[in-house]
């Protein structure tokens, strides 16, 4: 139901409402871009590293120990292979439009890759960047070969991979997941947020946020729902 509601919802915008003209012209390019479109695997692309619960020293496996003693380091099969499995993987695609605030990018009829829907969160690095980019799919279309495009807003600013678990009475054994923090941008008039998994927001609700050290955050209204996220706006917690 939630699914055929936002749908319902994004047809009305667009056969109702007109079109709305874009804030920014974009430019052709012809270019490749990594992408990934999980928010764990975007928080594993950016962190660089598996998601782990802060706080809690890693508990290394006896094949793991013995390569340590053996060679000076843990072989890095293990990590490949839960990056395989987790489906972390990146993704090639083409870049065939940029903006400051938005993409379009084309997949090969015939690649393999993962499902895409509307309002879903994705990751996007282009071949001459250093970080990635976050935004949320907003149409997509096949071509006359049945290649795949994406259209893409991005939301402002680096985002950062940092961990996020609720707060309170009931909440103690609450454990950490991954989330993103995009930081505030003045010039754009863009506040902080987080890019959360869908239903954690409640209003006035409080998070500890860890990135290098812990803070209390509060989530202060919704910035945007996603099919697989939400953006919320966040403030210090006093």
């Amino acid at each position: 139901m939630p699914s055929v509601e936002q749908l319902l919802v994004l047809l009305f915008r667009l056969w109702c409402e007109g079109k709305n003209g874009r804030a920014q012209g974009r430019r052709s390019v012809a270019a490749k871009a990594s992408v990934c479109n999980t928010l764990a695997s975007v928080h594993y692309q950016i962190s660089g590293k598996t998601f782990h619960q802060p706080g809690h020293a890693t508990t290394l496996t006896r094949q793991q120990r013995d390569e340590i003693a053996a060679f000076g380091h843990a072989s890095a099969r293990q990590e490949e292979a839960v990056v395989k499995a987790g489906g972390y993987a990146l993704e090639e695609w083409g870049l065939l439009e940029e903006s400051v605030s938005g993409l379009r990018i084309a997949r090969p009829a015939g690649a393999v890759g993962a499902r895409y829907v509307h309002g879903q969160l994705i990751g996007v690095r282009p071949a001459d960047a250093k970080n990635f980019l976050v935004g949320m799919v907003r149409w997509f279309l096949t071509d006359a070969k049945d290649d795949l495009h994406l259209g893409v807003r991005i939301v402002p600013g680096v985002p950062q991979a940092v961990a996020a678990r609720p707060t309170g009475i009931n909440a103690k054994a609450e454990k950490y997941s991954p989330a993103l923090y995009c930081p505030a941008l003045a010039a754009l008039s863009v506040p902080a947020s987080l890019i959360l998994p869908p239903g954690w927001y409640r209003p006035k609700r409080v998070l500890e946020v860890y990135s290098d050290k812990s803070e209390l955050l509060l989530l202060s209204g919704v910035i945007e729902h996603g099919s697989d996220f939400d953006r919320i706006a966040i403030e210090p917690a006093h």
